[in-house]
């Protein structure tokens, strides 16, 4: 198997930068996943590794080898594309025999090697079937087969569930995650969906505008994310971000945020005066650790109410503001409606702090 490193990666496409000097390391037999909106870079990323793309600048090791001027087909990568791309003419069999006739291994090892893939995805029922009588998720694990049975170094896979339904995606990302466990292959996995993200890798790389923001595993992500454009991608509702300012009066200290203030200790005191930039900050709270109220607190009314099932997403008006919180059932809040007034608190154990001018944590 193989551990890949990036260094210095730079690609563009006329005057615009697709990735500028990503540099990024992804350790053997582990899961790697590219994250970020569209057009972010990652899949032009993910090109360049294959070698279906030149890099304008930097250096791609594959297993400690540079592959800058090697030919995609020699790199001993196997890609997984969003579409399947299948061979529409040939049978199950013949897609899952192409990679190994191109490779000229003799047909009884073909044979023997397709039928161990075949066991392993479930699909033995599907080998004589053309790629249009296939489901989408039979023709996903064809599309997948064909890539493992290549026996490669390292998979690279582009958003390869997002043409499944929310139930079949669900189902194939555990089957994914198992089966590169089992395989112990090194996989870069190209998605926009954080939900992929955070239940299947062991790093998540964060890329907006084809620059690298983060490399963590998802809980330290989530947890400590780096930057404001992380802390408000990571998160299904997202973090909330209140304009505030730092303001010190004699011997405290507060984050005004004009609808309300929240004093700070001494400890953090120190802390935001030693990094920040300038006064003007935001304060991020996850939708999670705002706890609602009846009484005692600062005051908001209910703007909007999203049922979840077990829980449920309230949209407070507090001041000129919009704040997302995320509560329980059991909570005990189901029978509020649009208009109440409440009061809300914020556990201020999570409590994050970002300098408004460069975007960057402060805590």
């Amino acid at each position: 198997m193989a551990g890949i490193k990036i260094n210095n990666l730079v690609k563009a496409f006329g005057n615009v930068f697709a990735v500028k000097n990503l540099s990024l390391e992804i350790k053997d037999k582990s899961f790697m996943v590219l994250l970020g909106p569209s057009g972010c870079g990652k899949t032009t990323t993910l090109r360049c590794i294959a070698g279906l793309e030149k890099p304008d600048g930097g250096e791609i090791y594959i297993d400690n080898k540079l592959v800058n001027d090697v030919l995609p087909k020699d790199r001993d990568v196997a890609m997984v594309f969003q579409n399947y791309a299948l061979y529409p003419h040939m049978s199950v069999f013949d897609n899952l025999a192409f990679p190994l006739k191109m490779r000229k291994i003799p047909k009884d090892q073909q044979k023997e090697k397709i039928a161990q893939v075949a066991e392993l995805l479930g699909i033995e029922h599907l080998l004589d079937r053309k790629p249009r009588q296939l489901s989408g998720g039979e023709a996903q694990r064809v599309a997948l087969g064909r890539a493992i049975v290549r026996n490669p170094k390292v998979f690279l896979m582009d958003e390869p569930l997002s043409n499944l339904d929310a139930k079949l995606r669900l189902y194939m990302r555990s089957e994914l995650k198992k089966l590169q466990k089992k395989l112990s292959i090194t996989t870069i996995y190209v998605t926009h969906d954080q939900v992929e993200a955070m239940t299947m890798a062991d790093e998540i790389a964060i890329m907006d505008h084809g620059v690298l923001k983060q490399v963590s595993a998802p809980r330290e992500i989530y947890n400590h994310p780096k930057n404001v454009f992380v802390a408000s991608f990571i998160g299904s509702p997202p973090m909330n971000l209140i304009s505030c300012s730092f303001v010190e009066k004699g011997k405290t200290a507060y984050l005004d945020a004009g609808a309300f203030s929240l004093p700070i200790s001494d400890e953090l005191r120190g802390i935001v005066k030693e990094k920040m930039t300038n006064t003007e900050l935001f304060m991020g709270i996850r939708p999670e650790d705002i706890l609602v109220k009846k009484e005692k607190g600062i005051k908001g009314e209910v703007d909007v109410i999203e049922p979840l099932g077990a829980e449920f997403v309230v949209h407070l008006c507090v001041g000129e503001q919009i704040l997302l919180a995320m509560l329980p059932k059991s909570a005990g809040f189901t029978d509020i409606s649009p208009g109440d007034i409440v009061f809300i608190e914020f556990n201020l154990n999570n409590l994050h702090i970002f300098d408004k001018k460069t975007g960057e944590t402060i805590i």
